[in-house]
């Protein structure tokens, strides 16, 4: 997989909503805790894994947010998706 990839699946996330968003973050947790060895080892794994965690507390429903204050919804999902695909784009420039 190469940063390209990674990129479009995270625009991906950013440009659906409802279930075609779940299953694009979906989509884009699996790619990376399944990694390759060839995976592991790319410079901007790091970014991605760490996105793919922090995405985890993603909650669409804003009555399950609130039930657990490490929820968060759409605003919060598109900062931190739009931070990490700017660290990947800086890391390639880097």
């Amino acid at each position: 997989m190469k940063t390209n990839e990674i990129t479009q699946m995270l625009r991906n996330i950013l440009q659906f909503d409802g279930k075609a968003r779940a299953e694009a973050i979906k989509n884009f947790q699996n790619a990376i805790w399944e990694p390759t060895p060839e995976t592991d080892s790319q410079p901007w794994y790091d970014i991605a894994n760490d996105l793919a965690l922090d995405i985890d507390y993603y909650e669409p429903n804003p009555e399950w947010r609130r039930e657990c204050f490490s929820f968060y919804g759409d605003e919060k999902l598109e900062e931190i998706i739009n931070t990490a695909l700017r660290d990947l784009r800086d890391g390639e420039s880097g």
